[in-house]
């Protein structure tokens, strides 16, 4: 049912699946993950969240991939 989102965000960058081959459908969406798509998006959208602060700090922020680290923070 969501085929057509996938491939229209993956197209625009926003997703990129697991591997050049595999999107994993039945997956549960981690906070890093749904960080980097959230972030892509608005890049990709050429919008901006407005900053105010310091960055939120989360107990496992040592734990966070190296690709979501910047859209995570």
């Amino acid at each position: 049912w969501y085929a057509k989102a996938v491939r229209w965000a993956n197209a625009k960058g926003i997703v990129m699946g697991i591997s050049d081959k595999e999107f994993m459908v039945d997956g549960i969406v981690t906070r890093e993950q749904m960080c980097t798509m959230l972030g892509r998006f608005i890049e990709k959208m050429s919008m901006q969240l407005p900053t105010s602060g310091e960055a939120a700090s989360f107990d496992d922020a040592d734990h966070v991939s190296s690709y979501a680290k910047d859209m995570v923070k």
